[in-house]
């Protein structure tokens, strides 16, 4: 990250796990969503999801004694929307010319940061500025 972006750890409040983010005041951006999810470069899971689904098909008797089969199907489902949205984001990104680069990168943060600083994002999300 740039000199004028200032980062800190994070644990994020669902799951526990301790994050990189880039803080102004309240507004916290995750680095990830922006470097990683934003770009496309979520993992695609679309071969582990059709393996699953064809034993689903296949072998359905043994498929279903197994509960955590039907998680499993779910997860992957969930995973593998995630992916098809990243992808898609990054090619948003690129057509407004908004290549994956660290200049680029940070121009986002800094403008979520910035949004997330604005009193009429603050106010519709609740918060109270002073």
């Amino acid at each position: 990250m740039a000199k004028g972006i200032k980062t800190q750890k994070f644990t994020a409040p669902y799951f526990g796990k301790i994050i990189n983010v880039a803080v102004d005041g309240d507004a916290i951006v995750p680095l990830d969503k922006v470097n990683i999810y934003a770009r496309g470069k979520v993992k695609n899971v679309k071969e582990e999801l059709r393996t699953l689904q064809r034993f689903k098909q296949t072998r359905r008797k043994i498929f279903d004694i197994d509960p955590q089969n039907d998680i499993n199907l779910q997860r992957l489902k969930n995973l593998h929307h995630n992916w098809e949205r990243s992808v898609d984001m990054n090619k948003n990104l690129e057509l407004i010319d908004l290549a994956d680069t660290p200049a680029n990168n940070e121009k986002i943060i800094n403008h979520l940061l910035e949004v997330g600083q604005s009193d009429s994002f603050s106010s519709s999300m609740g918060s109270k500025r002073t």
